[in-house]
Parts: C-alpha cells; structure tokens; sequence
C-alpha cells in the first residue's frame, strides 16, 4: 500500500509504505525474494527520538564501540534513521567509554623550585 507523503517532506525521496502501521523505505526491490523483508524496506526512525538512540548504542556496543561508518551500516541493515551520519555522530559522542578511549593525558605540572636555585645575579658557592 502506497503512503502519500508531501513533496516538501524529506521522506518524499524515499517512496515511503505503510505496513502494519509501520513506515518502511519503499523502492524497486518489492519482487526481489532473495533479500529478507528488512533489507529491501528499512523501517524509517525519527532521528530525535529516544528508541533511535537506544538502537545506535545498542549496535555500537554490541560491535565493541565501533565507529560512527560501521555503526551507519549496521544500523542501515534493518533501519533508516533521517540525517543518520548526524544523528550517530551525537549519539556516539556519549558513549563514556569511547570518551575515555579518546582522552589524552594530563600534562604533568612542574613543582616549585627550591629557594637556593632562585638566587637571581648572586654567584654560586662551591662547596
């Protein structure tokens, strides 16, 4: 079943259907039979929505904090989310332990020198 969605929307591009009250990606590959259902039409996902990000962290997670690409084609196989690379970008940018991964470490701060090496213009005593 066809899904009529405004021109002026940016699903227009993706030809969405409407089945079992469930938006999917439209497209050519309705007759195709050797790609499984969620291949052919990706289920669309609001990209700010809270399910969205539980999807991106879950695959991300699952995948050993892949990055931001391999997280978009994992995503990608079952799911469309709107503005994707954006919206796993900002999702990963929470992950605390990708965060730590990518900390750099502290520069060491120098002590205060000793009073006999602050003696400015006075000559050295040999001992």
């Amino acid at each position: 079943s066809e899904f009529q969605v405004s021109q002026t929307s940016s699903l227009s591009t993706l030809n969405p259907i409407y089945e079992n009250q469930i938006l999917k990606v439209g497209g050519r590959l309705k007759n195709v039979t050797s790609i499984p259902e969620f291949n052919r039409h990706p289920i669309i996902l609001p990209r700010e929505h809270y399910v969205t990000n539980l999807l991106i962290l879950h695959y991300h997670k699952q995948h050993h904090h892949s990055g931001r690409n391999h997280t978009l084609s994992l995503v990608r196989e079952k799911y469309w989310i709107v503005r994707a690379k954006s919206v796993i970008r900002k999702a990963l940018s929470f992950c605390l332990y990708c965060k730590h991964q990518r900390s750099l470490p502290k520069p060491q701060l120098m002590g205060n020198l000793p009073k006999e090496r602050l003696g400015i213009g006075k000559p050295q005593q040999a001992d």
